[in-house]
């Protein structure tokens, strides 16, 4: 007798520690006991998942994918100087376009450096079709057409400097766009650091181009 009265009593006890502890849980405990652990883990903050960092040593996509994207933007940055420098030019813009030949080779240069070190193929701007539309020349943010480009050869000398500042800035305005998107996913140091110095480039050269057209009367 005195045996089975224990035992219901035990089984009292443990129907009510459970009904406690589905209320517990029912009332967020289960969650605040999913967020300790979360957090001891590192895995979010503030409710949101948290990426490690990647190797600094170590490229991947992103690296890669940016390093092309950016050699077509800087060859046509100086390709468009190269179209600006035949025929007359202003002082202003004759300065301009020796900087952008000089400045922006090296720099296409260097993202070719690190794709070659890594044994990746890219293209260059001259590796594509001569046309716009799918699959012709490219066109990403900021890009000028080819029908921009044969347009402006054509001009005279002052209405070709003027249009030169216009895509000039756009392209540079596409580029500061593009490493806004894209930017912050490069976490190999070395082009990492190398796009700091070059975003801070192109947010000078939009404010010296702004500069001349506004000398020039052309904002």
């Amino acid at each position: 007798m005195t045996v089975r009265r224990i035992s219901i009593a035990i089984l009292a006890v443990v129907a009510t520690v459970s009904v406690i502890a589905g209320a517990w849980f029912t009332l967020g405990g289960g969650k605040l006991l999913s967020s300790s652990y979360q957090s001891n883990n590192d895995t979010t903050e503030n409710g949101k998942n948290i990426t490690p960092p990647s190797d600094p040593t170590k490229y991947g996509y992103s690296e890669i994918s940016f390093a092309k994207q950016m050699i077509i933007y800087n060859q046509q940055a100086t390709g468009l100087a190269n179209i600006a420098q035949h025929g007359e030019v202003s002082d202003d813009s004759k300065e301009l376009t020796d900087e952008v030949m000089a400045t922006h080779g090296k720099t296409a240069d260097r993202y070719a450096k690190w794709l070659n070190d890594w044994d990746e193929d890219y293209l260059s701007l001259s590796d594509f079709p001569r046309e716009d539309g799918h699959d012709g020349y490219p066109t990403s943010s900021g890009m000028p057409t080819v029908k921009e480009l044969d347009k402006m050869a054509t001009m005279p000398a002052n209405e070709k400097g003027k249009e030169f500042l216009r895509l000039l800035l756009q392209l540079h305005e596409g580029v500061l766009e593009y490493m806004g998107m894209f930017g912050d996913e490069v976490q190999y140091k070395e082009m990492k650091d190398y796009l700091a110095t070059d975003k801070a480039h192109h947010n000078q050269q939009v404010k010296s181009i702004r500069d001349i057209q506004r000398r020039k009367g052309q904002h």
